[in-house]
């Protein structure tokens, strides 16, 4: 048992360091748990939560589950609120965060060009070792050796926040850049496994109309952690009338410094369908490219959100012959 658990130990320990958040292949649909300038940013209500099972059938594989609820706090929508939570567990590590999100959001001109400015202030929850971080392995058995010393459980806080901007070009085009994990300047306690460090985000895309109820929407996001190879994710995805959506996407891990690690390469098939006016689901199945292929097969997210409905004023913008809301 020992033995397996220093194997897993050892497989999982650049994943750890890389994936020192959660990592979503509908990161599209969870905008606030990026960037907390996007609080707000549905103009309505808006719930969402999303559960990924990565690497299934690999012991101790990544785990995560995000939620996440926004709105506006004022009616001229200048302003936004968010609350999200979000949590992971890989091998014996398990994180927990809570924050709260708040956003400013500038209206540019009459064609609905804004600028949003966002802040999330929470905390982390940190806990290595133990049964309860452990679990069980495909076979039953426990992960964690009580007799074992080494593997005592351990947990800590820490506070942290982020901070993001974002800006939209009307309903054509959208780019948005912010920064995760900055408790670490912060943090009163060492950080002996380096798990801290902060994460930078760069996301952007386009949608084309072929009519009114047809459009392309290719996206991209970068996310780079000091130390640590930068990965990105490109998407383009095909939806009808906004009601129905589907895409595919590939990950890469882009080579720092001659040090090579695909870890995370993958290739993703995503899709979203409005259920009722208010209710969307989503699911996204992910192959991996990398030397895990052969020991787990593949990774499954599935995600489901709620809008308030809200009435709508139809204006024309030149730039895209689209109906907006504003």
């Amino acid at each position: 048992m020992k033995i397996r658990i220093a194997f897993m130990l050892l497989l999982l320990a650049p994943c750890a360091r890389a994936q020192q958040e959660v990592q979503l292949s509908q990161y599209m649909f969870n905008g606030l748990t990026l960037n907390p300038a996007l609080a707000g940013s549905y103009e309505a209500l808006n719930a969402q939560a999303l559960y990924r099972m990565q690497w299934v059938g690999f012991d101790g594989a990544p785990r995560s589950e995000v939620a996440s609820v926004d709105g506006l706090i004022t009616q001229s929508n200048s302003m936004g609120w968010g609350l999200s939570l979000v949590g992971e567990q890989v091998g014996l590590m398990k994180t927990m965060g809570a924050y709260a999100s708040y956003s400013y959001r500038v209206r540019l001109n009459q064609l609905d060009d804004r600028l949003s400015l966002g802040l999330s202030l929470g905390a982390m929850q940190e806990r290595f070792g133990g049964v309860a971080a452990g679990g069980y392995s495909n076979n039953g058995l426990p992960l964690y050796d009580d007799a074992d010393d080494v593997l005592a459980p351990e947990t800590r806080w820490r506070p942290d926040f982020r901070v993001g901007a974002y800006y939209n070009y009307g309903k054509i085009a959208y780019a948005g850049l912010s920064a995760s994990n900055l408790g670490s300047f912060i943090s009163l306690q060492p950080d002996s496994l380096h798990l801290n460090n902060p994460h930078i985000y760069l996301n952007g895309g386009y949608h084309h109309y072929f009519t009114d109820e047809w459009k392309l929407s290719p996206s991209l996001l970068a996310r780079y952690t000091l130390n640590e190879n930068p990965v990105v994710d490109g998407n383009v995805a095909v939806s009808y009338n906004d009601k129905a959506w589907i895409g595919v996407g590939v990950r890469m891990v882009l080579p720092l410094n001659g040090q090579q690690s695909n870890l995370n390469n993958a290739l993703a098939i995503m899709a979203e369908v409005w259920v009722t006016q208010s209710l969307r689901l989503g699911y996204c199945y992910d192959y991996a490219m990398s030397r895990l292929s052969g020991v787990q097969s593949g990774s499954h997210e599935v995600s489901v959100g709620f809008t308030l409905a809200r009435k709508v004023v139809v204006a024309k913008d030149p730039r895209s012959f689209k109906a907006i809301d504003n």
